[in-house]
């Protein structure tokens, strides 16, 4: 079985260079990483891709395939919907194969029944959006429709993941290739008043399941999980890495910051040298405005935006512009109310993150304190677990734990709210506590604010001295059991190893030497 990818350019507007990604550099540094780990389980390893993904591949990244076709640069100019491009790609081989997406990785190879199963793909799905909308569009829009084009017995409308998919049945993806073209012939007219990228999904994933249904050839799925109208992949776990995750997809989390900093933490682990090429490319690209290469406008606010913000609100003149001093003179001055409480939180919120952020050391030392904490951890992390629990571990060197009365925490999956909340709502609510730990994202030179749940802020309580990550389990268990009884021991000793990788993998903890 070889491994196979496909890489092509919709447009040549700068937009569709990141591939989705937050930008170019995260899109090269996943394709890289995807085509590396190939290398680990594949001899044969194939691209198929137009002129500039094999420019890309072969002249810039050099990266590992066997053998680059540049077929698609002729074939995406008929394609009007991306994903012919994809079933292309399939239809040509003539050799049993898995075609792995640039955003999903192996870590580990394939179960053997995988290898010689007709067909494979990631997992089994059903009733999402894509499939349900697109669906609804197509019975509305259409005119060709197979009688398998419905739900099946349970009134499901059943599909795969196509993150990998493959199999020994080579016969079978030319024969799907054949039907979705007359699919989309004959229904040029309605797919165009369709959703595109809904339309795109459903051709790959839930027409597959039921052409392969239809011809009664049976799938095999990487991942045994049924996933169901409204999916929780989580199948972007880096921190379980090395040993505890065989497969990583990104799918819609490429414009996550954490996802990204997660994946380039991983490609320097894997490979140095490939990390380095990526970032010397992204600079020659840029450097020779080639058309790939789209520099992040990245807006920087004030230091104090969420404290003029709120002076905005209560109708109060905002001095940040002269000095810092002169807007913490300004709120002092402000008669002793519920406001002013609320506006000094704030204020002290911000100002200790822009004490952190001006204290912090020069990027150089950054970039060697990340490669330290991330090599560390990687070899601490790939020990048997029995051995590494014993390892003593202890508070990061540039992180910051910053309390407030109110959450001033900006958005993000940290803090499990909404990107519209609107932090006015803080001058209508009673005190509480609440804690962040401030931490470096390298790649993106930023302070990440991580809002802290009652076990996370129990982890780092219990590491204010070093001690073994036995001891911190043991002590976090023993706090949490003296409230509540009812706790299940090993599903809360999971939950804590979880979040100590996490807080390892950012720097935030660190491996004692």
């Amino acid at each position: 079985m070889k491994g196979i990818q496909s890489f092509w350019l919709r447009e040549t507007e700068k937009k569709y260079f990141t591939c989705g990604w937050l930008d170019t550099k995260y899109n090269l540094f996943s394709w890289v990483l995807s085509s590396l780990q190939l290398t680990q389980f594949y001899n044969k390893r194939e691209l198929i891709t137009d002129s500039i993904g094999a420019e890309l591949a072969i002249g810039k990244l050099q990266l590992p395939y066997t053998h680059v076709s540049t077929d698609l640069e002729t074939i995406k100019q008929d394609n009007y919907f991306w994903v012919s491009n994809k079933l292309y790609t399939y239809s040509i081989q003539n050799e049993p194969f898995i075609h792995l997406d640039t955003d999903a990785y192996l870590f580990k190879q394939l179960h053997s029944k995988l290898l010689t199963a007709p067909l494979v793909a990631q997992n089994f799905e059903y009733d999402h959006t894509y499939y349900t909308q697109s669906f609804q569009e197509v019975i509305a829009n259409c005119t060709y429709l197979p009688d398998f084009i419905r739900t099946d017995e349970l009134g499901r409308l059943t599909a795969v993941n196509a993150g990998l998919i493959g199999g020994t049945n080579v016969s079978f993806f030319k024969e799907f290739e054949t039907f979705t073209k007359e699919f989309f012939q004959k229904n040029e007219t309605g797919l165009r008043k369709c959703t595109y990228e809904n339309i795109n999904i459903f051709v790959e994933q839930f027409l597959f399941k039921k052409f392969a249904d239809y011809k009664n050839i049976p799938i095999d799925y990487v991942s045994s999980i049924e996933f169901g109208p409204a999916p929780d992949y989580q199948m972007a776990n880096f921190t379980q890495l090395p040993t505890n995750c065989p497969y990583i997809h990104v799918m819609n989390y490429k414009r996550n910051s954490t996802v990204c900093e997660q994946l380039a933490q991983r490609l320097w682990l894997e490979s140095p040298e490939l990390y380095e090429r990526v970032l010397t490319v992204c600079r020659e690209l840029e450097a020779t405005h080639h058309p790939i290469s789209q520099p992040v406008q990245q807006q920087i606010p004030s230091p104090f935006y969420r404290t003029a913000y709120l002076l905005e609100s209560v109708q109060l003149p905002n001095p940040i512009g002269p000095s810092v001093a002169a807007l913490s003179t300004h709120i002092q001055a402000l008669p002793e109310n519920e406001v002013k409480s609320v506006l000094e939180d704030v204020y002290q919120f911000e100002y200790g993150r822009q004490r952190f952020i001006d204290a912090l050391p020069g990027s150089a030392t950054l970039t060697q304190h990340w490669q330290t904490y991330s090599r560390q951890t990687n070899t601490l992390l790939a020990l048997p677990a029995e051995v590494y629990h014993q390892q003593s571990i202890r508070l990061g060197r540039y992180c910051q734990r910053i309390e407030s009365d109110w959450n001033w925490a900006e958005t993000n999956e940290f803090a499990q709210q909404t990107a519209d909340r609107d932090l006015a709502h803080n001058l209508h609510l009673e005190p509480s506590y609440h804690e962040v730990v401030l931490y470096i994202y390298l790649h993106q030179g930023i302070v990440r604010e991580q809002l802290l749940d009652a076990l996370n802020m129990l982890i780092l309580d219990t590491l204010e001295a070093p001690a073994s990550i036995t001891s911190v389990i043991d002590g976090v268990c023993d706090q949490v059991a003296a409230y509540q009884s009812e706790v299940d021991r090993a599903e809360l000793v999971d939950t804590i190893l979880s979040r100590i990788r996490h807080f390892l993998y950012h720097g935030v903890l660190e491996v004692c030497e």
